[in-house]
This record gives C-alpha cells, structure tokens and sequence, in this order.
C-alpha cells in the first residue's frame, strides 16, 4: 500500500489548499495511505481531510530561513516512512531539501512530487529549491471541483453581511492581494450600482489588503456604500448557490473560484485570462470581459440581472461544464504519477 505524505504550505483559503482537501480523501478511498503536514494554516480544509480519516499535522516554520523547524518538519516526514513525498508551494519544497539531506543519513529516499504554479519547473518554486529536490515530478495545480451543496441559509447569510432580505447578491471570492483584483470588484461594482439598486456585492476571503479594500470601498460608496466583507467562509460553494452572479476577477488565477460558481449553477462574469477562459466558455457557461476592465464587467452584469432566461441558461451550462472536473480524475492523474517517482515502481 503506497503511503503518501502530502507536505503543505498550508490549508488555507487557497486554490491549493482546496485542490489537496479533494485530493487526499479521494486517494484514502482509492487505498493509498496519506497524511497531512501544514506548514501554515490549517484551516478551513483541514476538518474536510480530517474527517477522511487521514492524519493532519501541524509542522509550523517560523520564516523562510527556519532551518530548525524545516528540520523537524524533514524528521516527522521520514517517522511516517512515505513512499513519495508531494511538496505544495515553496515553503514545502524547502522542507523537501531538508529531507533529501536527512535520507542520506536514515536512508530513507522517497519519490517527490512538487505542486506548484508557472507551467513548468521550477514555477513560482524557484531554481535553488526546485534544484535541491532533483530528480522530482512536476505538475502544475490540479482543477477539480466537487458536487456543490445546497445552497446556504439565506436569511442566517444576509443577516451575517448586513443585507436586506430583499437583496440580489453579486459575490466575489479570493485572498485580499493584488492577484486576485478584489479591488477591481469594488470599483466596478461602483459603476454597476446606480443601475441596480437591490444589488449588493459580497466578498469572500482575507488578506494583506482587506483593509485598504475596505476603506476604498467605504470613500468611494459615500452614502451608498453595498459591499461587503463575509471574511473568510468554508462553505464558500453553498455562499455562491445564493448570487445571481459571480465575478471572477483574478489578474492570475481564479479557475478554482470559477469552477466553484460554476458547480453551483451559477453564471460567472469574469476577465478574460488564460486561467478563467480555461473553464469558462463565454456566452455559454458565462461571459469573459478583457482584463482590468471595470466598465466592462458592470454592464455585462447589469444585462444578466435584467435577463433572468439568461442567467438560468448560462448557470444550466456552467453546472453542467463543472461537471467535468471531478475529483476522482485528479486522484487517478497522482496514482500514476506516484507510481512512476517510487523507486522501483513499488506499490
């Protein structure tokens, strides 16, 4: 039985924190047996590993240069005894160094397998880490999407936002940094407002620049300020079955946060970038609108909140079309990809 030991940077709110919360269940269902080691934040994907039954660790390091903690994070991967260690984001690549040096000592010598983003190596790893680990497998962030649940307590949500009852919903989801262009959102949901005044704009997520979002959005709102700020939500996919529409604003990324609306029947309005164009079909499953314009993205909107044939026609596809992306096909893609790093090709 190949054992697996999945060292992440996190489990954050991120795109891949959530692909690896897919990701491990499935591979415990399929007779692997994995474990879990967090380098930051465990939450919110750790309960939904968890719950699979599959170990979760906190390996905390300091700051990027913790060789103590890299060290005894290096130890408690090699007490598990893994045939192949799957390192996600940088922090988990370093800690992977640290193990290679260690195996020369306790002979322990998995296959490695690094997640990350950029297309190819070393990605957004960098050289001297992505060299500390040769010979590893590449792959690039995994998509898939799981059945979305019902959608949430609409009542129990719009009290905890601070909207009327009576509101239409325009959510957002991201981490609060320049990639994910939550700002874009805000100004141009600035635009759309004065057309559609029982709309509100929800953002969901945390991050260095909730802050600054916040109070651009308090000074530009004046007297109408409708966005809000739900922080960060784990049932982000049951917050999205509650919007008319959701927006996609990511300048790098966003097919995971697509995918989620999607999944949720619900049609995406976002830019577009290779990542979202990657899952979005314009004028089928949703409407794509050139990068960083805000104008754009309010008039498309405003057309779908006046079109609800529309808006159910374009959600009926984008359900359809997550439905591709199911996690099982991720679990397969990793079976074979650990069978081809473990030395000997053991099983």
């Amino acid at each position: 039985m190949t054992r697996v030991f999945h060292l992440a940077s996190d489990l954050g709110p991120t795109a891949a924190g959530k692909q690896l919360s897919l990701l491990v269940p499935g591979l415990a269902a399929a007779g692997f047996t994995p474990a879990v080691g967090v380098l930051g934040e465990p939450t919110p994907f750790a309960g939904a590993v968890a719950a699979a039954g599959v170990p979760v660790l906190r390996l905390p390091i300091r700051h990027a240069l913790d060789a103590n903690g890299a060290a005894a994070a290096a130890r408690a991967v090699v007490g598990f005894g893994p045939d192949v260690v799957h390192a996600w984001g940088p922090a988990a690549v370093r800690v992977c160094a640290a193990l290679r040096l260690a195996g020369r000592v306790t002979g322990v010598r998995p296959g490695v397998v690094v997640t990350g983003r950029g297309g190819r190596p070393p990605g957004d790893v960098g050289r001297l880490a992505w060299r500390a680990v040769a010979p590893a497998a590449w792959t690039d962030l995994p998509l898939a999407v799981a059945p979305a649940p019902p959608p949430a307590d609409a009542a129990e949500f719009r009290r905890a936002v601070g909207v009327p009852d009576s509101a239409r919903l325009v959510v957002a989801a991201g981490r609060f940094d320049a990639a994910s262009g939550l700002k874009h959102a805000v100004w141009a949901f600035d635009v759309l407002k004065y057309a559609a005044r029982d709309v509100y704009l929800v953002l969901v997520g945390d991050g260095p620049e909730r802050g600054r979002t916040a109070r651009f959005s308090r000074a530009i709102g004046f007297d109408d300020d409708r966005v809000r700020f739900a922080g960060t939500r784990p049932d982000l996919p049951a917050v999205f079955g509650l919007a008319e529409v959701a927006w996609v604003t990511h300048q790098r990324g966003g097919a995971n946060v697509a995918l989620e609306a999607m999944a949720a029947g619900v049609p995406v309005v976002g830019f577009d970038t290779p990542a979202v164009a990657s899952v979005v079909d314009d004028g089928a499953t949703g409407r794509l609108v050139p990068p960083g314009d805000r104008v754009r993205l309010a008039a498309v909107t405003g057309d779908l909140l006046d079109d609800p044939a529309a808006r159910a026609r374009l959600g009926a596809a984008a359900r359809a079309a997550a439905a591709r992306f199911p996690p099982g096909v991720v679990v397969d893609r990793f079976a074979r990809i650990y069978h081809d790093v473990i030395p000997g090709g053991r099983t």
